[in-house]
């Protein structure tokens, strides 16, 4: 990506997927590209950016700006556009890599910090996550040696040797910055993998991390010194991403051998007819905030999951109380991503319990097909609290978050 690849896990750490606020554009081998509204930020800044170098790069490229067509703006605008093509470009070398690799790629978000590619998990073979993270790099840097080496083409139009000269330029700047070892960009996956084979993960990742923060701090302070607003951001999202990477490995391993049903929460379903004002008096005397809902089968056969959802206080809080009996739970009840079973890895829900509103998933039974609790997102935190005080020697230094970010 442009300031890094990202998988889906990394995302642990409390921040929504970006595809919240993105557009799909295209499908390419079955991986969604999709666009983020803060792309159009970028567009912006690049195309002034660009814009007010044109004179500059122009004459670093050995041409005359006078004798060029098309103006600054232009040729800033065609060379925003080239450049998050670019990322995009960069970014299906890493799917196309992990898919070799074996691993599911979720999709492709282009944003105001560059590229994101949501992967499932980081290849499992030895060095699957350093071949994934340097063939990014490695195809900027190539596809930038391949304009340069096109701008030397003699009696080449000045239009297209600017164009392979700038473009060029930029590629190499781009993998060149992706090799710093710093989460999550690329440099620091490779340097993270290569620590791994040697030294194991969890420690792999505490060594990459320190890394990453001496990096996010220089690139901090230098976009401060240089009045540089986009280098601060990317410095402030290294940082923040480098700590979920930790947060996240350091979660799968404490949760490793643990189930839903050692943090269920047994309460007896609302069905989706049910009035609010009866739901509020469920949850005042459980003591709850959300309770289970249970949608029935409406006639399909009894192999069918019967589905789950969510009510929450604060939706039923929405409903002035004059209007509660004549609201229906279905009215705003919440059908999330993902309705665990019983003896599911906690694992495997993380990420849909941290981003489900209040916190709360349903679970359900599979051998009965019924709707039989919740499980906490504040429950899964206080038992990593109380697991890393078993482990306060490989987990030295960890920060956990207290509170679910929503």
């Amino acid at each position: 990506m442009l300031f890094g690849g990202v998988a889906a896990s990394d995302l642990l750490i409390g921040m929504r997927s970006v595809q919240s606020g993105s557009w799909k554009i295209a499908q390419i081998r079955g991986v969604p590209l999709r666009i983020h509204f803060t792309l159009v930020f970028l567009l912006f800044w690049l195309a002034f950016v660009t814009q007010s170098r044109f004179t500059a790069v122009v004459q670093d490229a050995g041409l005359n700006p006078r004798t060029l067509a098309g103006g600054p703006w232009f040729w800033g605008l065609v060379f925003a556009v080239s450049l998050l093509a670019s990322v995009a470009a960069h970014e299906f070398a890493h799917a196309f890599q992990a898919m070799r690799e074996g691993v599911r790629v979720r999709s492709i978000t282009l944003m105001m910090l560059g590229g994101v590619s949501e992967i499932d998990e980081v290849p499992e073979s030895r060095y699957g996550e350093l071949r994934l993270a340097l063939i990014g790099p490695a195809f900027s840097l190539g596809l930038g040696i391949a304009l340069l080496a096109i701008r030397r083409i003699s009696g080449l139009p000045e239009e297209l040797a600017f164009y392979s000269h700038w473009l060029g330029s930029a590629n190499v700047v781009l993998g060149i910055f992706n090799l710093l070892p710093a989460f999550p960009l690329d440099g620091g996956r490779a340097l993270r993998s290569w620590l791994a084979a040697r030294r194991g993960p969890l420690a792999a990742t505490q060594t990459a991390v320190r890394i990453s923060r001496g990096v996010a701090w220089a690139l901090g302070i230098v976009g401060l010194l240089t009045f540089n607003v986009l280098l601060m951001l990317i410095a402030f999202f290294i940082s923040v991403a480098s700590q979920g990477e930790l947060f996240h490995l350091m979660t799968r391993s404490l949760m490793r051998g643990l189930r839903v049903s050692d943090l269920l929460v047994p309460l007896p379903p609302v069905i989706p007819s049910e009035p609010l004002d009866r739901v509020a008096i469920r949850l005042i005397e459980s003591g709850e905030t959300a309770l289970p809902v249970e949608t029935p089968p409406d006639g399909l056969t009894e192999l069918t999951k019967i589905s789950g959802g969510i009510v929450t206080l604060s939706r039923i809080r929405d409903i002035p109380r004059n209007y509660r009996h004549l609201t229906l739970v279905r009215d705003i009840m919440v059908a999330p991503a993902q309705v665990p079973e019983l003896e599911q890895p906690i694992s495997d829900i993380l990420q849909a319990l941290s981003q489900s509103p209040g916190g709360v998933l349903p679970v359900r039974h599979a051998g009965r097909n019924r709707i039989i609790g919740i499980i906490r997102w504040s429950d899964v935190l206080q038992l990593l609290q109380l697991k890393s005080l078993e482990s306060e020697d490989d987990l030295a230094g960890a920060e956990f978050p207290l509170d679910r970010a929503a």
